[in-house]
């Protein structure tokens, strides 16, 4: 019996490997992935959040104003030190 790594698999085991969080939204900016990086900043289980819009980890503005123009002009963009005061956290989104 062979054992497959599955190009799924294969992205969970090394995005787990990463100490930067990494969330995967689809265009409706519902969470498709999380890394153990992103469980760990955030206390929320893999199980809890899938599925849910981005607004579930956080909420700002900035970000939903971001995420939205990169969706209306389909061009990568980052927006860097965006500063989450409800959170205390600061993120590097790259959309």
């Amino acid at each position: 019996m062979t054992n497959k790594i599955t190009s799924n698999t294969y992205t969970e085991i090394v995005s787990d490997a990463l100490s930067t969080a990494v969330i995967v939204l689809d265009k409706s900016l519902l969470i498709l992935q999380i890394n153990a990086a992103t469980e760990n900043l955030f206390g929320q289980s893999r199980e809890r959040i899938l599925r849910k819009p981005y607004t579930a980890l956080f909420g700002h503005l900035l970000i939903t104003e971001h995420l939205q123009f990169v969706l209306d002009n389909e061009e990568t963009q980052s927006l860097r030190s965006c500063h989450l005061k409800e959170a205390g956290v600061t993120v590097d989104c790259v959309a």
